[in-house]
């Protein structure tokens, strides 16, 4: 990895990738600057879907983390979860946490599904993704894109194509899964690696 790069791509397979859009080069970034938060995306299907906006550091740091572990099968989602992740996701934050477990952190609950989630996009995007990487219960490594209702949190604007929550959980389906191969979670490791060797110089 050149220290000038402004892009970095984690190949997926021959057709698919996430990207991280620096906007400037990687030697040049410092990591603890809120405007140095770039967009990580993924390209599915011909398109750029938008996965998060996050400090470089956070995005090497945190899939170095999961990867390791998953590459050990450490990161299997709770034994309480018996449905898809990001549909019970949705059900948390609209307050329907009737089959939900939760684990307190820093004197808050939080549903221990979310040990699981990588990523998740803004409110303002269409698909709004929440992004999770987990084992599965043969150990295989998966990347999974799921769909988050887009108004937990806000009213719709004129103009929207809103529907209600019911609607939308009633038609909920996973935008994407993907297994990740032992040799492509030890090849984004090395991207990750070198992008963190990186940047704390400029720290």
């Amino acid at each position: 990895m050149k220290k000038n790069t402004k892009t970095i791509i984690f190949p997926l397979n021959n057709n698919e990738h996430i990207l991280m859009e620096l906007g400037k080069p990687l030697n040049k970034i410092d990591s603890e600057a809120p405007l140095d938060r770039i967009p990580v995306k993924i390209f599915i299907s011909n398109t750029y879907l938008h996965l998060t906006n996050q400090w470089p550091l956070d995005v090497f740091y945190d899939l170095k983390t999961n990867l390791e572990s998953a590459l050990n099968n450490k990161i299997q989602p709770h034994s309480s979860i018996k449905k898809n992740l990001g549909y019970l996701w949705n059900q948390d934050m609209h307050g329907d946490a009737s089959e939900l477990i939760f684990e307190q952190k820093e004197k808050q609950n939080f549903w221990v599904g979310l040990r699981r989630l990588l990523w998740s996009s803004s409110n303002k995007l269409n698909p709004k993704l929440s992004t999770w990487l987990y084992n599965d219960q043969d150990g295989n490594i998966i990347l999974e894109l799921t769909p988050s209702y887009r108004w937990h949190f806000a009213q719709p604007k004129e103009g929207e194509e809103f529907i209600t929550y019911e609607q939308f959980m009633a038609t909920y389906q996973s935008y994407l899964t993907r297994i990740i191969s032992k040799e492509v979670a030890e090849r984004w490791i090395a991207i990750c690696e070198e992008g963190l060797a990186i940047i704390p110089t400029n720290v």
